[in-house]
């Protein structure tokens, strides 16, 4: 949908409109959205439309020219328990920070902002990565730590530019064999895991300069193993 626009707009509905989606109330940013619909959308106020929680209103309203070129969106502690399914409208998002919702799975649409290069998800409710994943093949650096994963997707190999990936406060114990493809992950959280021995696939890791692994389970033999094997690795146990 586009987004309507009247050639008449006065300063007095421009006014009228920034007051509303200024208010503290939701109640008040909902009805400026439906008297937009129907009255048009004052150009002095797309910049104001193109941050934080109005960008999921201007979603759900249809008006997708507006935050088409949305390029960094934070919708931290937003009460989110899902993404919207129209989320590829933000096909120019660059960073996206969706930490402290309740977000329990990950609609497939994820997978067509190809433009990400930050994606935070952390302290959500996720038990697993949807393959899509792997169509985000411009992301630097991904954050899950704070959920309920156990495993990743095979798909996680094809992030070939990831640099930073956290996943620590998970229940992870093993890593998909493509997570050797990650050639320039410099950085990996994995603290407080389901570890009793480091995954084979991190030692394959050329650039990794540090890696959290405290709070998990390794015997004394394993902590040996793991310094003898990263020695150029900065691996903190604690």
């Amino acid at each position: 949908m586009e987004v309507k626009q009247q050639p008449f707009i006065t300063p007095e509905y421009t006014q009228r409109i920034r007051q509303f989606l200024n208010s503290r109330d939701d109640a008040n940013v909902e009805l400026a959205f439906f008297i937009m619909k129907g009255n048009g959308v004052p150009i002095e106020l797309h910049k104001t439309l193109r941050t934080g929680k109005k960008v999921l209103l201007c979603l759900e309203h249809g008006f997708y020219d507006i935050v088409r070129e949305v390029q960094s969106l934070d919708w931290e502690d937003c009460d989110l328990q899902e993404l919207p399914q129209n989320i590829y409208h933000l096909k120019n998002l660059r960073e996206f920070y969706l930490e402290y919702n309740q977000i329990q799975a990950l609609s497939p649409s994820l997978g067509h902002l190809t433009n990400l290069r930050e994606l935070n998800l952390s302290e959500n409710f996720l038990k697993y990565i949807p393959p899509e994943i792997g169509l985000l093949t411009q992301m630097e650096e991904l954050k899950l730590s704070g959920n309920q994963l156990t495993s990743l997707p095979s798909e996680i190999g094809q992030l070939t530019q990831l640099q930073y990936i956290g996943l620590s406060n998970n229940r992870i114990v093993n890593l998909p064999q493509e997570f050797t493809k990650l050639k320039n992950l410099e950085y990996i959280g994995f603290s407080n895991n389901e570890l009793t021995h480091l995954p084979e696939e991190i030692y394959h890791l050329p650039r990794l300069k540090k890696i959290t692994l405290y709070g998990n389970h390794f015997a004394h033999s394993e902590i040996k193993k793991i310094n003898r094997n990263l020695p150029n690795t900065y691996v903190r146990f604690r």
